[in-house]
Order: C-alpha cells, then structure tokens, then sequence
C-alpha cells in the first residue's frame, strides 16, 4: 500500500494478525478502491477479486516469514496473487 499512497492505512495493518482479525477488521471500509472489485459499484464494498494461495509450500505461509531469496523456482515463475 506504501507504493499507492496508502502509508498511513499500511502502518495500521497489523501483520501478525488474520486479515480478519480485530484491528485489521475495522480497516475494511477503508481498503483501497484500487482492490475492490470492478464490478462492485455500492459504496464502501470490502470484496475483492485478488485471491492469495496460502500454505506452508506458499509463500503466503502463517508460520514464517518467506523472503524473495527463498523462491527458489525463479521469481517469474511463482504466482503471488490470483
């Protein structure tokens, strides 16, 4: 979010909890229109069309932090985000 003007909304987010989690809950309302869904035309609409797949073989892995040097497929062969 940093690199969309969001710094403020970034510096929020609490990272060591659930996207869904008691903070992070309160900051839907305020998720960048950039993510919403294109289709979505009310105001204030929290869904999204990016999708992350998590697990331990993710890179989207809950029990440890995954750094690019760990990618070690190549990082033009790895999805990040669907």
């Amino acid at each position: 979010m940093p690199y969309i003007e969001q710094q403020a909304l970034y510096e929020q987010y609490r990272f060591d909890e659930p996207w869904d989690g008691p903070n992070n809950r309160k900051l839907a309302d305020r998720m960048p229109r950039l993510y919403q869904f294109h289709a979505a035309t009310k105001p204030g609409s929290t869904t999204t069309n990016y999708l992350a797949v998590v697990g331990d073989e993710t890179v989207w892995n809950a029990a440890k932090k995954v750094h690019t040097g760990d990618v070690t497929d190549g990082l033009s062969t790895t999805i990040l985000i669907v």
